[in-house]
């Protein structure tokens, strides 16, 4: 089964509270990796810049879906100032860590759901 067919059973199976969450993680592969990045080190916290090393990713593609996984509620950006350069921490909300949760486990552990 491919990693699409996995994400799309995820999918089907959620509350219609929790499907749009699920939809906008998995809307992009980079933006996926970023959240199994931060599943797996929970602790980490990173610029930009630092996450795109760390995922093998252009660090503007990075910048854009780390600013939108703090609007989803996945990341915490510190300092909160517009001037300093943001460092980026997992603080997942309940329904997108229950999200992220639906969908590993229809995975059943695979973690390249995106094509």
């Amino acid at each position: 089964m491919s990693g699409m067919d996995v994400a799309s059973r995820a999918l089907e199976k959620m509350d219609s509270k929790l499907k749009p969450i699920a939809e906008s993680l998995l809307a992009s592969k980079t933006r996926w990796d970023l959240v199994h990045f931060f599943r797996a080190n929970p602790f980490s916290i990173h610029t930009a810049s630092g996450l795109a090393k760390l995922v093998g990713r252009q660090p503007k593609r990075v910048k854009e879906e780390v600013e939108i996984l703090v609007e989803l509620g996945v990341l915490r950006r510190l300092p909160q100032d517009e001037d300093a350069t943001p460092i980026y921490s997992y603080e997942p909300n309940a329904d997108v860590r229950l999200a992220i949760e639906l969908i590993e486990g229809a995975s059943g552990g695979k973690t390249d759901l995106i094509e």
